[in-house]
């Protein structure tokens, strides 16, 4: 697990990098960059990722998933429940 607020910018980096390397995975390294921001409780930039992605790849069903319960979520912190 991805621990430091370091480790978590460099993962975030080198998710970076390998969406420019390899195009073809990049729909699996934007959920990866999503999960990762996830369980770190970022909420927001999680569904920034997913909204950048969806740009690049529109109505893909797994990134409107996450996308959708990464927000529910994100309204469950808000309220504190």
């Amino acid at each position: 697990m991805i621990t430091a607020r370091t480790d978590l910018e460099a993962a975030r980096a080198r998710l970076s990098t390998l969406k420019t390397q390899r195009p073809a995975q990049k729909l699996r390294l934007y959920l990866v960059e999503g999960e990762i921001l996830t369980e770190h409780e970022k909420y927001t930039e999680a569904l920034q990722v997913y909204s950048e992605a969806l740009v690049e790849v529109p109505d893909n069903a797994d990134l409107l998933y996450v996308r959708a319960m990464d927000d529910g979520a994100r309204s469950q912190v808000d309220i504190g429940t």
